[in-house]
């Protein structure tokens, strides 16, 4: 064989070797692909896991002339009430929403005994997006259980922290609770799974969201039961105002109002029920919001948190949609409170057993004939005028949400360090 068909031999073994190598890196990196976790459908991950998105909001309620920051989400698939051991994953979503500021701090942290253990910390995220537009970010993140001195139910945050052209600081906590078992001694810190979500300004105060009860990780059918709390923690200051509401189905990135189902004043802790017979089958969201006004900075904190589930009453007998007894004349109550319990200590983990509590002579409201609320209260039938809500035009033109004739405006305008909450 001549030199030139040596060469051109050897040419085309190295240009099929090469074809040959890009296809197994390509097969490889389908593979991969196809074997990872889905982080926003929570499949494929080796526990079981369910879609948390905590959100922290900064904007000034009517009458209120403070600065308006937009809002960051903090989002994760979350091994609620799952047993956890080794190194452990989580993909974060990171949300900003017309927000100015600069997200410069990632931590994830796990509760032992009276402070946080950091088991993954980042400072040097400064990431921005340009204002009046939504930006997503994700981070994957391997944190090691072992570091943790003790087995047993472990209360988990993740943070994300915001600088604010004013100088100030915005962060979304998510909040949840797995078990773990590294074969070290077991301690009873924790005794439930509580999950919450919180907002937190700078030498203000924390608005905190907790769904108390388990978290719906099966599909649901007929009655389904769970308990809420809502709260305003002083850091520096007290909230001059503190208001809480729950959505179904609200999506504001979407243009999605949702459905208004329940609001009120003050602190609040009690059970609902949610009757899925009236809910259509599939995916849906309730959104609990705590709202905490800020006098001095004339704006207003709130704290959000999403929580996914399932419908399905397709299969056996189910009970007719009959309206409960006390919603069968209206569609609204009118509740007062009959009881009082002074807020949770800011110390004490919440149990899931707390009473329903209230602030006495504050007015609770439910809108829906989907849910009631259960405990601590008497109804009286009454009917509520729906209340028009003038769209912002500045949000209108960047397509934030479109209102429709609601109850109240569901969009979220309305009337250890600090940090280790």
């Amino acid at each position: 064989m001549t030199p030139n068909r040596k060469f051109l031999a050897t040419v085309v073994m190295c240009a099929a070797l090469m074809a040959f190598m890009n296809l197994l890196a390509a097969m490889t990196a389908q593979a991969a692909q196809a074997e990872s976790p889905n982080p926003l459908t929570c499949e494929g991950y080796p526990e079981r896991r369910i879609f948390l998105d905590a959100q922290a909001w900064w904007a000034p309620a009517p009458g209120q002339a403070g600065e308006n920051f937009g809002h960051i989400h903090n989002a994760t698939c979350a091994p609620h009430r799952q047993t956890l051991r080794g190194l452990v994953d989580f993909d974060i979503r990171l949300i900003l929403h017309n927000n100015p500021g600069v997200v410069n701090e990632l931590n994830v942290w796990v509760r032992y005994q009276e402070n946080y253990l950091p088991l993954y910390r980042r400072f040097n995220l400064n990431w921005q997006c340009p204002v009046n537009e939504t930006c997503e970010r994700w981070e994957h993140v391997q944190v090691d259980t072992r570091l943790i001195p003790t087995d047993g139910i472990r209360d988990f945050k993740i943070e994300v922290f915001v600088r604010e052209p004013n100088g100030m600081r915005l962060m979304a906590a998510n909040y949840f609770r797995a078990y773990i078992n590294n074969g070290k001694p077991t301690d009873t810190q924790f005794t439930d799974y509580q999950t919450r979500a919180g907002a937190y300004w700078r030498d203000f105060s924390y608005s905190n969201a907790y769904w108390l009860s388990d978290l719906p990780l099966d599909p649901l059918t007929g009655e389904y039961h769970f308990e809420l709390s809502f709260e305003s923690k002083p850091v520096e200051r007290r909230a001059a105002a503190v208001h809480y509401d729950v959505l179904l189905d609200a999506n504001f990135h979407a243009g999605i109002p949702g459905t208004l189902i329940v609001q009120g004043e003050g602190h609040f802790t009690g059970e609902f029920s949610l009757d899925t017979t009236r809910l259509a089958d599939g995916p849906h969201r309730l959104i609990l919001r705590t709202h905490s006004t800020d006098a001095e900075f004339d704006s207003t904190l709130i704290g959000v948190l999403v929580v996914p589930f399932n419908v399905n009453n397709s299969g056996g007998v189910l009970p007719s949609p009959t309206p409960p007894h006390h919603i069968t004349h209206a569609p609204t109550q009118h509740l007062t409170a009959t009881s009082h319990v002074p807020p949770p200590s800011p110390t004490a983990a919440i149990s899931p057993s707390i009473t329903p509590t209230a602030t006495p002579g504050s007015v609770y409201t439910l809108v829906s004939p989907i849910i009631r609320l259960t405990s601590c209260v008497t109804t009286t039938p009454t009917s509520l005028a729906p209340i028009t809500h003038s769209l912002d035009q500045n949000l209108a033109s960047v397509h934030t949400c479109a209102f429709s004739q609601t109850y109240e405006p569901p969009f979220p305008f309305r009337s250890s360090t600090p940090e280790d909450n």
